[in-house]
């Protein structure tokens, strides 16, 4: 139910591996699970690692029937696994920053192994 979200999103941990490792999608229905639409492009991580994934569902912001499934498309054979954990969904109501200035000490941009550099960030609102 998001009829009270005003930035719902979808976050989770997701391990991809295998030697015919398809794809991982993200899809969403409000129509009871009758028929989904792909809410993010496919994508293949085959690494060896657990990795982080959050994705914006902004567009059913206030509607009170949405289900979220999260697809795996499997290879040709058994080198094929995926592993998805600590799912979320929740109001994704946080402070977007963007980069304004980067600074290096020294050196005029070539980076030593122990460089000082500092940025500036700028608050550009509510991520919505």
């Amino acid at each position: 139910d998001f009829t009270s979200l005003t930035a719902p999103a979808i976050e989770f941990w997701y391990h991809m591996y295998g030697a015919t490792i398809v794809t991982l999608q993200v899809d969403v229905s409000t129509n009871g699970g009758m028929s989904f639409t792909d809410v993010t492009p496919t994508f293949t991580d085959n690494e060896n690692t657990w990795q982080y994934k959050r994705i914006a569902l902004n567009a059913y912001a206030g509607i009170p029937n949405v289900r979220v499934r999260i697809k795996d498309i499997t290879g040709t054979s058994f080198a094929s696994d995926m592993a998805i954990d600590d799912i979320r969904v929740f109001d994704c109501d946080e402070l977007y920053l963007d980069v304004q200035d980067i600074y290096i000490a020294s050196n005029n941009c070539v980076l030593t192994n122990n460089e000082t550099v500092s940025t500036r960030l700028r608050t550009q609102g509510r991520v919505r």
